[in-house]
């Protein structure tokens, strides 16, 4: 997020020389408690998304796998 008067100054050619394509995103703040409710009733079919658990001793190595491990779609941490 940034402040509504921030401003970001780009280079017009570095964007054409480097095939740079810039996109913004917007987030649901208020959206997560439905999404899990959705999960968790089944709504949403969430079937091979997780692709790695870990349980919360191995912390640094969830965090690990998810930075370096291409194969990484979603790790979950389990209490």
């Amino acid at each position: 997020m940034a402040d509504e008067a921030a401003r970001l100054p780009v280079s017009p050619y570095d964007v054409f020389r480097r095939e740079l394509t810039i996109k913004g995103s917007f987030a649901q703040c208020f959206s997560f408690d439905r999404a899990v409710r959705a999960l968790r009733y089944g709504r949403v079919r969430a079937e091979g998304l997780i692709t790695h658990r870990f349980p919360l001793a191995s912390y640094a190595q969830a965090v690990e796998t998810v930075r370096n491990d291409r194969t990484c779609v979603k790790a979950v941490v389990q209490l």
